[in-house]
């Protein structure tokens, strides 16, 4: 039984994923409706099921799915696998300065930033840490191990966020 709004929401995407996987012509406009709403919700509080309800609604529609709490969010102490109460997103020079690439990447990517002790995190869609790495201003980093999909990355300095977003892995 589904603890909270983020397992509901988990819960929720994992039906209409496994029906998918089954059998992609079992889903139903009314399963595309579902997914459309759980990936116009807002990541931070509504867990990553939003992420993955958003790679998978492209399959049958092009509407990029944004929430607004996405440009600037509101952290709160919830459950979130990403964020938490003791974080909070830094809009300063230095992190509009930071940046990944390539994105969607192969087998490395490259973390550019001014941010002196910065940690690059990414996680899978399960919220799992599968890759952690300290930065100086220009790191090269090997992600030859991870399959493609989707992840999400934050990079962290003093238990603060710096930038948050998805890397695109595709071999």
């Amino acid at each position: 039984m589904p603890n909270g709004v983020i397992e509901t929401n988990q819960k929720t995407f994992n039906m209409v994923y496994h029906l998918f996987m089954k059998d992609e012509s079992l889903i139903t406009v009314s399963h595309i409706n579902t997914l459309k709403n759980l990936a116009a919700l807002c990541p931070f509080t509504n867990g990553t099921s939003v992420y993955q309800a958003r790679a998978l609604v492209k399959h049958y529609d092009t509407t990029e799915f944004f929430n607004p709490c996405e440009n600037n969010p509101v952290i709160v102490n919830n459950g979130n696998r990403f964020m938490n109460s003791n974080t909070e997103m830094n809009q300063s020079k230095e992190a509009l300065s930071t940046l990944i690439y390539p994105n969607p990447a192969g087998n490395e990517i490259m973390v550019s930033t001014d941010v002196d002790g910065a940690k690059l995190f990414i996680f899978n869609l399960m919220g799992q840490v599968i890759l952690e790495n300290d930065l100086i201003a220009l790191t090269k980093i090997d992600v030859s191990h991870l399959k493609t999909g989707i992840y999400i990355y934050k990079i962290v300095k003093a238990n603060k966020i710096i930038k948050a977003d998805k890397l695109i892995i595709s071999k």
